[in-house]
């Protein structure tokens, strides 16, 4: 692990897009990171909304990795 981002909010949209705009301003250079992978987990309606479960994810990850 390189580094840990951590935001909080007084709800959960207020969060979401705290995470969004650190994720976007974020910059390491040299290592391959996930922050894309996080960007696009961001854009799910269900991410939004908080309607998911482990099981959302595994399949989201399997999609996305395709």
């Amino acid at each position: 692990m390189i580094s840990k981002l951590i935001v909080f909010g007084n709800n959960r949209k207020e969060c979401l897009y705290k995470l969004k705009q650190a994720l976007d301003e974020y910059i390491i250079e040299g290592p391959l990171t996930t922050i894309d992978l996080h960007k696009s987990l961001l854009s799910q309606d269900d991410i939004k909304t908080g309607n998911f479960n482990i099981n959302w994810l595994q399949k989201w990850l399997n999609s996305y990795f395709k």
